[in-house]
């Protein structure tokens, strides 16, 4: 795999990361307006537990994909491209 495509690679996964760090961000907000007004009721309750329940999840992903990302930085960071200069996509 060249080095551009690790590129477009980890970018694939920062779009990932950050379009769950949006949908953590509105589960969020919907979970704090059903719990404002909360009155006791079992349905709010019930619907709040599965927004906080489905917040967890695409935090968990998140963290999961950050860390890739973070292994994968380092990875390339210490991989030497041993492919002649005029291969280099970069051109040294």
């Amino acid at each position: 795999m060249t080095n551009q495509e690790k590129t477009l690679q980890q970018a694939n996964k920062v779009g990932e990361l950050t379009f769950l760090i949006e949908r953590i961000t509105d589960l969020t907000q919907a979970t704090t307006w059903i719990l404002a007004p909360l009155e006791d009721e079992d349905k709010d309750i019930n619907v709040a537990s599965t927004l906080a329940s489905t917040s967890l999840d695409y935090l968990a992903e998140a963290q999961k994909l950050a860390n890739q990302l973070v292994d994968d930085a380092e990875a390339n960071a210490s991989q030497k491209d041993d492919r002649p200069k005029e291969e280099r996509w970069w051109k040294e």
